[in-house]
């Protein structure tokens, strides 16, 4: 689930580099937005680069879809959410509804995966099961855990934009990138224990 990016704070997938079907890499398609929307911040300010923001992901998900036949959930989890606070924060003038961005992704987030559970069902094991295999128990803590560290980030955000904007915002941007996705990062390498521990033995392939 990770960012972002811009994005919510969703577990990053590696990028690869490697094209699709002769197609760009997809790691373009998710984090290409978001390099729009710093170079335009540090050349034009919030507003520019909120309305690049926006273009570029609207853009990213029509040629996925294209190249793809498909939108990454993360990329439309963002989009989502951007394209109604970018307007907000464009028509108003009100460069706080991007700044809650994070904060409103990360809530939604651990709604969704507290839900999840509730209902019995690892909401991580979907999105990482054919990259993490491991026992239903396992995903099961990851899913809680991963929930507690979104509320926890969405308070930082929280913190974070209503401390330092509107007169250091480069700060928040720092704090959006690289801060939210080393954070995640981090979080996810202090997981690699539980990860371990309810891994499914792999099966030999048979010559």
């Amino acid at each position: 689930m990770t960012p972002e990016s811009l994005t919510p704070p969703t577990p990053p997938t590696p990028p690869t580099g490697t094209p699709s079907s002769g197609g760009p890499p997809k790691w373009l398609f998710e984090y290409g937005p978001l390099l729009v929307f710093l170079v335009l911040f540090k050349l034009k300010g919030i507003y520019w680069a909120t309305g690049g923001f926006m273009a570029a992901l609207s853009l990213a998900m029509a040629a996925s879809w294209v190249v793809h036949k498909k939108v990454p959930p993360a990329l439309l989890f963002s989009g989502a959410v951007v394209l109604p606070l970018g307007g907000l924060t464009i028509y108003l003038h009100d460069a706080r509804f991007i700044y809650m961005k994070p904060t409103i992704v990360a809530v939604i987030s651990a709604v969704v995966l507290l839900g999840g559970l509730v209902r019995g069902k690892a909401l991580l094991k979907p999105l990482l099961g054919e990259k993490l295999p491991m026992q239903e128990e396992g995903w099961r803590a990851l899913s809680l855990r991963f929930a507690l560290f979104s509320l926890v980030l969405g308070a930082t955000n929280e913190f974070v934009w209503r401390s330092v904007t509107p007169d250091r915002a480069d700060l928040w941007v720092l704090f959006k990138f690289p801060g939210i996705p080393v954070l995640t990062a981090l979080f996810l390498v202090t997981q690699m224990p539980l990860i371990k521990r309810f891994e499914l033995p792999t099966t030999p392939s048979a010559d």
